[in-house]
């Protein structure tokens, strides 16, 4: 078995937060959108 499969996360692109400690911070986030808001990341969709 999978370590994503352990989360269920079973497609890409899927993400958590691992702390500094190891610990799950986090859900599982699913989408490009989800995982870069999880990351803090802000993506610019119009110029």
């Amino acid at each position: 078995m999978s370590i994503g499969s352990k989360f269920g996360a079973n497609g890409t692109p899927m993400a958590v937060l691992v702390d500094a400690e190891g610990k799950i911070a986090s859900e599982v986030a699913a989408g490009a959108p989800a995982v870069l808001a999880l990351a803090g990341q802000h993506a610019i969709a119009q110029t």
